[in-house]
């Protein structure tokens, strides 16, 4: 039998007689409503003592939203026939309420607003504050990866609860996981207030520590599990070499054209048995025809071998297929694992797609013409990503041509309608076709003659030609008649002659220097085509210049979100063949924000600008490309692993342990200390050589890569100094006060002296592993202290080498500060002798160790 239990509370609504906008509600006050998991919940209301005119305009309904959310996320409650009812009365004089909520759950716990509105008057409402208590629940139990032997494996577990739970993990046969043999780690975080997560990491898998493992949730309502099986089956994973496996993955793999190289790996493969893994493709070409099985040929070269694992019993099994591929080698590729039997053990279906620039073929090889005739030419171009452009050109100017598609995603053909002249000698016309990823081109050189007088010598690919008898060379390089008044641009017909073609094939995947496109060369210039001239001029073709820097945004993929910045928000992402290597490659994208104002825009843009303009260095950010043919417009930069140094320092700061799968840990010594300051001072030094001043100089801004080479970044705030090397501020905007100069502050001055001293700042980051400066202060105080001549207490770990480079930084004159050349080269010394300069044992309490937000920006 099941029993339901009622919670009924009633709030009064009162309302004077008079009408609105005079109307006064005065109601009872909040509640408090304690309510069970699976009870039936009841709260009503009232709306009283409207007049007869407002009852006509009058209503009463219910919102909710939850406690933490300080009813952001106010939402209606509307009857759904299940979980909510809503009932309402009218009475002459008042309106009631009654919210029904059947079968409670923890989701449902929040505040809810009884809201009485009439037209005019705004809105009246009254709040239930409603608790719900009851034995957990286990939201989800889940494991980020397939176990491999010898790997690593986390599994997560979500319950939900009030009291809020406890969680324990227990391994298989109920044995708690720290008592089993596998080394781990774990991990316990609320998500909520009825939420909490817990994690345990198993490292160095063997087949004894495997089965099945058990969340446990408690709390004085009692305790519910889940588990989770944690095994060593065999499974097979198609993957390009170098990127992780994932078995539930059955997306594309995008490669390159020509050599490919693609591998399936058989992971907790029995070392015992007598196993193969066998590829089979069912191409695009064949795709009616089903799979065909893959084997060792002229085509495709299979190697396959084994690898131990920490577990005496089992391996890993790889098979790699490599070969030289073209657009019809697309579709899907299939391994799988067998025994000795034949019985398949594990499989794997991946879908390959096949891209790369664009395969040009010109025919006929060779063109038989008399002069003045019309011949044809045909361009076929095979692509992948799909033809953006397919065009003739000779000597790089554009020409009309005639162009379909065969193919609707991959070929086209244009067709190129010329006629022989006698004062055109030793043309070449070219084929380009492009896509997004590059273009290519087939060249076809034409020689004109007379009969066999004609001299032609093939010279690597390419017919050089003499005039024949009765003609000359004219100076740009034609044959014409003696007789006949040299010009630019003629059309003249004259006596009958043979017109001689070879093709050659010039591509991009087969030269190291960069071919221009023929139609961006930033000139106009006029040709003469007697299929398409109407006129006695002929046509007038431009040639417009293409931007290096601009990037296809086809080509990128947004991944997570770094941050935010005061102009957008940088994200992880893969950008393909940016530095033409024709793989995806790590990126950081900074994306304008869609809520810009014109005044962000334009500091967006000039940050862009100044990237593009300021020469690489080692220690600056590099910038790589930017996409603004659309919105919104993204600057592509280098991406840096460890993120920012402010991050970095605070993760080791102590009592920031890490586990045994983080890259991170506790083991800054203070010459990485001193390294990270002078890779900064290089940077700045940059900067400043070249008449910028960065004025937001912060750990919050140096990134740091894999390899904890440190860069400057983030322009947004930078500027070019004129000739008196001085920037002053022309806006009031947010800026870093807590890292400015006196000068700064008071006149809104900034030069290179001014960065100077924020690196100062920066440089008390460093040795407080992260700390803020200047802690429980406003921007107005800071301000205040800093132009009056307060500064940072100087850490007592610095020894007087460091204390002294770090006060001469924070000199009230400008022109007394060292300069970024001089700052770098004292750290380069402190270096070189590797003297106790720093010691980090003797990091105290207090002010260094408290951290705020970063947030760069402040208002006075």
């Amino acid at each position: 039998m099941k029993f339901l239990s009622y919670v009924i509370i009633t709030s009064s609504w009162m309302t004077s007689c008079v009408a609105a906008p005079d109307v006064e509600i005065t109601s009872s006050g909040s509640e408090e409503v304690h309510t069970a998991t699976g009870m039936i919940l009841t709260i009503t209301c009232e709306f009283r003592g409207l007049t007869i005119s407002q009852m006509a305009s009058a209503q009463i309904f219910w919102e909710r939203s939850s406690f933490s959310s300080r009813r952001s996320d106010l939402e209606r409650v509307e009857s759904d026939g299940e979980h909510y009812l809503v009932e309402r009365s009218t009475f002459t004089d008042k309106l009631a309420s009654r919210l029904n909520v059947i079968g409670v759950t923890f989701d449902d716990a929040g505040i809810y607003d009884c809201v009485g509105e009439m037209d005019g008057s705004g809105d009246f409402y009254d709040s239930f504050y409603v608790y719900v208590t009851g034995r957990p629940e286990i939201i989800d139990v889940y494991r980020d990866v397939q176990p491999i032997a010898g790997g690593a494996v986390t599994l997560t577990c979500l319950a939900q609860g009030r009291p809020i739970p406890t969680l324990e993990w227990r391994g298989p046969d109920n044995v708690p996981v720290a008592q089993l043999a596998a080394s781990y780690s774990s991990s316990t975080s609320s998500v909520s207030d009825s939420v909490v997560e817990s994690q345990v990491t198993l490292y160095s898998l063997t087949s004894d520590v495997t089965g099945d493992y058990r969340c446990v949730a408690r709390n004085d309502n009692g305790s519910r599990s889940d588990f989770i099986d944690v095994n060593l089956d065999p499974f097979v994973s198609i993957h390009q070499p170098g990127t992780s496996f994932n078995t539930s993955d059955t997306s594309l793999i995008v490669v390159s054209i020509f050599f490919i190289n693609i591998e399936c790996t058989a992971f907790n493969v029995p070392l015992y048995q007598q196993l193969s893994l066998e590829w089979k493709v069912q191409a695009d070409s064949w795709y009616s025809q089903g799979y065909r099985s893959v084997t060792q040929s002229n085509k495709y070269s299979v190697t396959t071998f084994t690898s131990p694992s920490p577990d005496q019993t089992l391996g890993n099994m790889t098979s790699v297929l490599r070969f030289d591929a073209d657009f019809s080698d697309q579709g899907k590729y299939r391994c799988r694992l067998y025994n000795d039997t034949g019985t398949q053990l594990a499989t794997q279906t991946r879908e390959l797609r096949i891209e790369g620039v664009p395969i040009v073929a010109v025919s006929p090889a060779v063109v038989e013409a008399s002069i003045g005739m019309v011949y044809n030419v045909t361009c076929t171009a095979e692509a992948r990503p799909a033809l953006t452009d397919l065009y003739w050109a000779r000597d790089g100017i554009r020409i009309p041509s005639v162009t379909y598609a065969v193919d609707s995603y991959s070929t086209e053909t244009s067709v190129l309608i010329s006629v022989s002249s006698r004062n055109v000698f030793d043309i070449q016309y070219s084929c380009w076709a492009v896509n997004r990823l590059d273009l290519d081109e087939c060249a076809t050189n034409v020689c004109d003659s007379v009969g066999s007088d004609l001299d032609c010598v093939n010279t690597v690919g390419s017919y050089r030609c003499v005039c024949p008898t009765g003609y000359v060379q004219n100076d740009f390089g034609d044959c014409v008649d003696s007789n006949y008044p040299q010009t630019s641009t003629t059309k003249v017909p004259g006596p009958t002659t043979t017109s001689t073609a070879n093709t050659q094939r010039r591509s991009s995947e087969r030269s190291n220097s960069r071919r221009e496109n023929p139609k961006h060369n930033i000139y106009a210039t006029t040709f003469a085509n007697d299929a398409f001239s109407n006129t006695e001029q002929g046509h007038t073709y431009a040639r417009l210049p293409p931007d290096p820097a601009e990037f296809p945004r086809e080509r990128l993929q947004l991944e997570d979100k770094l941050g935010s910045g005061k102009f957008g928000t940088v994200y992880r992402a893969l950008a393909l063949s940016l530095s033409r290597s024709g793989k995806w490659e790590r990126v950081a994208v900074k994306m304008m924000k869609e809520a810009a104002t014109e005044g962000e825009k334009s500091d967006f843009i000039r940050e862009m600008s100044l990237l593009r303009s300021l020469p690489p260095h080692p220690h600056l950010v590099g910038f790589l490309a930017y996409c603004t043919k659309s919105d919104p417009t993204l600057i592509i930069m280098e991406f840096c692993e460890h993120g920012d140094l402010m991050s970095h320092l605070r993760k080791r700061r102590p009592g920031n342990s890490a586990s045994p799968g983080n890259a991170l840990s506790n083991d800054l010594v203070a010459r990485d200390l001193f390294t990270f300051a002078l890779h900064t001072a290089r940077g700045m030094a940059h900067i400043a050589n070249h008449k910028i001043v960065h004025r937001d100089v912060a750990t919050r801004n140096v990134l740091l890569t894999e390899r904890n080479v440190c860069k400057v970044s983030d322009f947004g705030l930078a500027r070019y100094i004129d000739d008196n090397d001085v920037y002053e501020l022309g806006s009031k905007r947010p800026l870093p006060i807590r890292w400015m100069a006196p000068e700064s502050l008071r006149d809104g001055v900034h030069t290179s002296q001014s960065d100077v001293w924020a690196y100062g700042v920066l440089l008390w980051e460093i040795v407080t592993l992260g700390a803020s400066p200047f802690p429980g202060m406003s921007g107005k105080v800071v301000m205040e202290h800093v132009i009056s001549g307060t500064r940072l207490e100087i850490p007592p770990q610095c020894s007087p080498e460091l204390s002294d480079i770090m006060t001469s930084c924070w000199a009230m004159r400008p022109d007394e500060r060292p300069t970024f050349d001089v700052i770098a080269g004292k750290f380069e010394q402190l270096l070189e002798k590797e003297g106790d300069y720093l010691r980090l044992d003797s990091l105290g309490e207090g002010t260094y160790h408290v951290l705020a937000p970063s947030e760069s920006g402040e208002r006075v």
